[in-house]
């Protein structure tokens, strides 16, 4: 009999173990981002936050996320989701299904207020607005305020760090135009639409876009439209992705004279807080070299 009691005790401890567990799991915060530069830009707004989580879910997704369809892993991370972080401007063509998955889902939009450009050469709206530093800012912004309002026991800590992050992003604005002083009526042609908001940014015009459709190769007709342009601008240099097809830049490059400089989008990655602020120091770096 005694044995009896013993087994209930050990078997009561062991559930109210479990419950305390799964409790302390509960009372987590769980947000997930749709990808890279998002996730980059609430892990400093969270940073240092107990009890508050932020996945990436496009962790192990390289390039930009256009065409991406969530998977099962992904629909499971979203059920879980007191909170998903998007880029908005419609780069997230999976966000229907993301609501089938729940339909009470507290979506984020991060480009709130933010005043979109329109794609050169054709009429979509471009949504690569994380490479403008001030739209950085102005999406970091979003990011808290809709925080603090889901989450308000962290609102003040919420508010800390965004202003701590803001300060960040302003002096680097601050730095790399300073970088950039005297580089004036700087023209660019690049392979596609995803820096223009980053050449706003900085007083940059561009003149030309190789693909005006991304993945869709020029025609010789508006290859020669590009060389013209070179020539007429007496352009130094073609902008491009990393993970861009060279073929047809490398022919417009050898005919023209233009070397080919490679800038990063910010697509993808594993870095730390300071990631976005290292690239951009980059970008603007070779941007300044190619002049």
């Amino acid at each position: 009999m005694k044995f009896k009691y013993l087994f209930l005790i050990l078997v009561l401890f062991a559930v109210g173990c479990t419950n305390k567990v799964e409790v302390a799991e509960d009372n987590t915060f769980n947000i997930v981002t749709s990808f890279y530069p998002i996730y980059i830009f609430t892990e400093n707004v969270v940073k240092d936050i107990p009890g508050v989580s932020v996945t990436n879910m496009t962790q192990n997704h390289v390039g930009c996320i256009h065409d991406y369809s969530l998977t099962t892993t992904d629909m499971k991370l979203i059920s879980r989701a007191d909170a998903f972080i998007i880029n908005g401007v419609g780069l997230e063509s999976f966000l229907e299904k993301a609501y089938e998955t729940k339909n009470d889902l507290e979506v984020i939009d991060s480009s709130k207020g933010i005043e979109i450009l329109k794609e050169n050469f054709s009429d979509g709206d471009n949504e690569h607005i994380w490479l403008s530093i001030s739209n950085a800012i102005s999406q970091v912004r979003n990011i808290c305020d809709s925080l603090v309002k889901l989450d308000e026991k962290n609102a003040d800590r919420y508010i800390e760090n965004t202003n701590a992050y803001v300060e960040r992003l302003e002096n680097l604005r601050n730095e790399l135009r300073e970088e950039l002083y005297g580089c004036t009526d700087v023209k660019m042609i690049t392979s596609h639409d995803a820096f223009s908001y980053l050449a706003d940014d900085f007083g940059f015009e561009i003149v030309a876009v190789i693909e005006k459709e991304e993945g869709v190769s020029p025609t010789s007709k508006e290859i020669q439209e590009i060389l013209d342009i070179i020539k007429e601008y007496e352009i130094k240099s073609i902008f491009i992705e990393e993970d861009t097809s060279t073929k047809i830049i490398d022919t417009i490059s050898n005919e023209s004279g233009a070397k080919v400089t490679i800038l990063d989008a910010i697509t993808s990655g594993s870095g730390d807080s300071l990631d976005y602020e290292n690239r951009m120091r980059k970008n603007i770096k070779a941007i300044k070299e190619s002049l």
